[in-house]
């Protein structure tokens, strides 16, 4: 039993460095340029973050070399160490042999599966998208470490991945596109410190370029004049 127990503890720590990695690249990812240059005065965490956000190709690798790496070792050491345990036990309940042997390798499989997904995958997906600064900082050196470690393989991962991506026709070099007007209004929108009224302002200026002039302005004709002598208390009756 404490075999067993062992085992499962190695595959659960084995999910979440890979899941470390996952918080980490959704975070980096999330980081718009604005806030990774602003994250560069807070220290050496921030400027190692403004780094990796600059560099998207050697993050991205390494953090893909990390979940899969992860990913790869729990599954097969859960079904080296986990199906022995419990092919006997499905061999005593009456199945038989051979099947035993293919459903405990299915039931191991389909049950770390499910804790990868979860603990693994959409849990630090979530937790990143939501505090990507605070998770950026974080695990920022995490990353950056790695990605030194990993450097030949990082760099033959990106060579081959240009070469990909100039054959579908982009620009491996191209950056993230600028942010559109829309995006721009949808970020204010979601804006949890923004009032109402706030909102309605910053709404109006995006709007202004698309006014036309006369939508601001009283025509002459509905002007309503007075005299130059006339003193403020007759003009306010």
């Amino acid at each position: 039993m404490s075999d067993v127990l062992i085992s499962i503890a190695l595959i659960l720590l084995l999910i979440l460095i890979g899941a470390v990695f996952v918080a980490g690249e959704i975070a980096l990812v999330s980081l718009g340029e604005s806030q990774a240059r602003g994250l560069e005065d807070q220290g050496r965490r921030g400027a190692r973050v403004a780094h990796l956000a600059a560099t998207p190709n050697r993050f991205l690798a390494a953090a893909q070399i990390g979940v899969t790496f992860a990913g790869f070792m729990s599954a097969a050491f859960g079904e080296a160490r986990l199906s022995s345990h419990l092919q006997p036990q499905l061999e005593r309940a009456g199945v038989s042999q051979g099947v035993a042997d293919v459903l405990s390798l299915v039931l191991i499989t389909l049950v770390i599966s499910y804790v990868a997904i979860v603990v693994g995958e959409l849990v630090p997906k979530r937790l990143g998208l939501q505090r990507a600064e605070g998770s950026a900082l974080l695990l920022s050196p995490f990353v950056d470490g790695f990605a030194k470690l990993m450097r030949p393989v990082i760099w033959l991962l990106s060579r081959s991945t240009d070469i990909v991506v100039r054959l579908l026709g982009a620009d491996p070099g191209a950056q993230r596109q600028a942010i559109s007007e829309q995006g721009l209004g949808g970020l204010v929108a979601a804006h949890e410190s923004l009032t109402k009224d706030e909102r309605k302002l910053i709404d109006e200026v995006f709007a202004a370029g698309e006014r036309q002039l006369r939508e601001v302005m009283v025509p002459r004709t509905e002007v309503e004049f007075l005299e130059a002598s006339l003193t403020v208390a007759r003009a306010m009756k």
